[in-house]
């Protein structure tokens, strides 16, 4: 058994309300639907990260994978409902707009947050099943994160996006994820180290 932490190597978001623009270099990102401003604030969350680089070349080499999101901040309703897929196309961060996103592709993971309980704290969320996907179709799209309902349900969550910037020197200890180690951040006092994840066993 092998664990690996990637970071992502593309990291992005799109939002209906400025539909034309490209969001590429924002420091945090956003997904999720504001039912304060209707669909006025419906974004989503564009991620890749470079699976290539681990070699694996049988999904079967894949025990599981986690996507573990650090959420700075989250609102709206108690509990809001989010949808992670593969993506259907190649997508670039620095020309993705809302207009030309690709699509969902395939079964998504749904998770969900609570607030205001899961502010400032990592959550996990079990993708084994797309990051098989991506290694059974030898090609690497990257992820999409949505609000599972973009057009009732009010909520959205917020993590950074501090890509090139080297991660916690301490990470995972032995074969386990150490979250309790990197544990608990606040609004003001967390390292430009916290950034999304992705997190790989393979055997």
């Amino acid at each position: 058994m092998s664990i690996t932490i990637l970071t992502p190597e593309l990291a992005t978001y799109v939002s209906l309300t400025s539909p034309d623009t490209n969001n590429s270099g924002s420091a945090t990102l956003f997904a999720g639907y504001n039912l304060f401003l209707k669909t006025q604030y419906t974004r989503r969350i564009y991620l890749s990260f470079d699976i290539d680089s681990l070699g694996i070349t049988a999904s079967g080499d894949i025990n599981s994978a986690y996507l573990e999101i650090p959420l700075i901040s989250i609102g709206g309703d108690t509990s809001y409902s989010y949808s992670l897929y593969n993506v259907n196309s190649l997508w670039d961060e620095s020309t993705i707009t809302w207009n030309n996103q690709p699509g969902p592709s395939g079964f998504p993971t749904i998770f969900t947050h609570t607030y205001p309980d899961d502010v400032f704290t990592w959550k996990s969320v079990d993708i084994t099943t797309q990051v098989k996907q991506i290694v059974a179709d030898n090609q690497n799209k990257g992820f999409v994160i949505k609000g599972t309902s973009e057009s009732s349900e009010d909520g959205e969550l917020q993590t950074p996006n501090n890509i090139g910037k080297p991660i916690a020197a301490e990470v995972y200890v032995g074969n386990k994820f150490d979250l309790v180690h990197w544990g608990r951040f606040t609004k003001t006092s967390f390292p430009d180290s916290i950034i999304p994840l992705l997190r790989i066993d393979t055997a």
